[in-house]
């Protein structure tokens, strides 16, 4: 998914990456034309620490700033259902002031990964005590996070393929006046491949999934 959304992207989007798995990822495979430099960092990300929360915040304030000094800059957050669910209504915010964000959610139904809906039954049909048998870091396969942005006004998509996700991408980046959320439902076991480092080098390799979290890129640090 990353990939494809590394083709789309407009060379002097701000990019906000949050997450576990989807920050990590994001670091080796969304691009970052612009160097990073005190007056405006083009890349944005929850640090070291991977604190998950703060991506919204630094996407409505990217937004903000572009809107009054460069209306054709795009703000693209980029976030695991995890991490969107930390602070989810500012989705609000963003459509009270008309900000365009484009919020990419990676739906793997947990934090880390989650469950199919067929397992997910499983529980409730077990007859044991959910609160027993639930695992703590999984979230229900059936949520749609794009209806959050459309009770606000701004448009909402869910998508399953890589040419839904391409399509919803573009229409995405032609609007200019409201928010859109991108609800990318990938597989709830779907986990980032072991990144090998090499010296002074970032990554040797490293890997993308598509939309049914498998496995289709993979190339060495000369790439990056």
């Amino acid at each position: 998914c990353n990939a494809q959304i590394a083709e789309l992207m407009p060379k002097d989007a701000v990019i906000v990456n949050e997450g576990a798995n989807t920050m990590d990822i994001g670091r080796t495979m969304l691009p970052n034309y612009l160097p990073r430099h005190r007056q405006g960092h083009i890349l944005l990300d929850a640090g070291t620490y991977g604190t998950m929360g703060v991506g919204m915040g630094f996407a409505l304030a990217a937004a903000l700033w572009c809107k009054g000094q460069s209306p054709t800059k795009r703000v693209v957050c980029i976030q695991g259902d995890s991490a969107f669910g930390f602070s989810a209504m500012e989705m609000e915010t963003a459509a009270r002031y008309k900000l365009p964000v484009i919020v990419i959610i990676m739906n793997n139904a947990g934090i880390y990964n989650g469950f199919e809906e067929d397992t997910w039954q499983t529980f409730y049909q077990s007859g044991e005590d959910l609160g027993l048998v639930l695992p703590p870091n999984s979230l229900q396969p059936s949520c749609r996070y794009n209806r959050i942005v459309s009770m606000f006004g701004g448009k909402g998509f869910h998508v399953e393929t890589v040419a839904e996700l391409r399509e919803a991408f573009t229409e995405a980046l032609a609007t200019l006046d409201q928010p859109t959320v991108i609800d990318v439902r990938i597989s709830g076991m779907a986990q980032r491949k072991p990144q090998v480092f090499c010296r002074n080098r970032l990554a040797m390799w490293f890997y993308a999934f598509d939309c049914k979290g498998e496995f289709v890129v993979g190339c060495d640090s000369s790439h990056v």
